[in-house]
């Protein structure tokens, strides 16, 4: 089986992803872990814990002792996966050099980064995922809360020499933990229309970016994709949300807050997720948010007051 370490595995993608890998019967799957007591939640969920406190050392230790093949980031970070990309070169070379004399090649590492649609900014132009982000023919500028994505993704780009690399880029994303029905506690903007994805279909995604990387790397595809299911309204969420609830009360809407992070949850798009379906083979399964808000109401409630449910 291959061994995919998934950096944030007890995150909601993360999580997602590990149980959607484990079903298929073809990975192994790894997390790092700071407390040997809670080693036993990972082992429930099937996944070896890696005891390391996410030191470059403890990453590079990982990925030798556990001869990791693959490297999933899901936490949705920019300058900490920034930082580990020295790492993952130093241990190209190592192993280079290490089968150098007996005359063979060794396959590359590889890496999958769990991004953001946010880089296309917010706009109701039809965008794609070929589209290069924050060059002088942009279509639109990236979000303030995804400004410094644009930088990482052209060094993962970059990165060829030592990593296969793909590029993953969910909507917001809504289902069981996820955060995103706390937004409607916030500011926002009547006009906004979200791009969104229910969490199942981004593991789906991500798996099937896992299951293609050794068949795209190299050939000259450009390994971004966007993850989009659905373009919801948000005034039609607040309403469908707020029922759910049991509120029956007057709804104001007071315009965007200037913090970082709002952006993203009053940001408009129109995207299309026709290359991670037909190059990937990803095949979204739940569309539609509102229809099953009150599905969605309670397990948000839940993984915050488990008794409110």
């Amino acid at each position: 089986m291959v061994n995919v370490l998934i950096i944030g595995v007890t995150l909601p993608i993360g999580e997602a992803l590990a149980q959607s890998l484990l079903r298929s019967g073809n990975y192994q799957v790894f997390g790092f872990c700071k407390d040997p007591n809670d080693f036993g939640m990972y082992y429930r969920n099937e996944v070896v814990p890696i005891l390391t406190d996410n030191s470059p050392g403890g990453l590079k230790a990982a990925l030798d002792i556990y001869f990791i093949n693959v490297v999933v980031d899901a936490r949705a970070c920019d300058k900490d996966t920034l930082d580990i990309l020295p790492i993952f070169e130093a241990h190209r070379l190592e192993r280079l050099a290490s089968t150098h004399d007996a005359g063979f090649g060794i396959p590359k590492l590889g890496f999958v980064y769990v991004g953001r649609t946010g880089v296309h900014g917010s706009s109701i132009i039809p965008l794609n995922d070929l589209m290069p982000v924050l060059t002088s023919n942009t279509p639109s500028s990236p979000i303030e809360s995804s400004s410094r994505r644009p930088d990482l993704e052209l060094a993962l780009l970059g990165s060829s020499s030592y990593l296969d690399v793909i590029i993953m880029r969910p909507a917001v994303v809504y289902g069981r933990a996820s955060q995103m029905l706390d937004s409607i506690f916030w500011s926002l903007q009547l006009a906004t229309e979200r791009n969104i994805d229910i969490m199942d279909d981004v593991a789906s995604g991500l798996h099937a970016a896992i299951d293609k990387l050794p068949l795209i790397s190299g050939t000259g595809v450009y390994p971004v994709f966007d993850l989009v299911t659905s373009q919801e309204k948000i005034h039609e969420i607040v309403v469908a949300a707020a029922f759910a609830m049991g509120f029956l009360g007057r709804i104001n809407y007071i315009g965007c807050a200037d913090t970082e992070g709002a952006d993203a949850l009053n940001c408009s798009g129109n995207l299309s997720s026709g290359r991670a379906k037909t190059i990937l083979g990803w095949e979204p399964k739940r569309h539609g948010f509102v229809r099953n808000m009150e599905v969605y109401v309670k397990a948000w409630l839940a993984s915050r007051e488990p008794d409110l449910a």
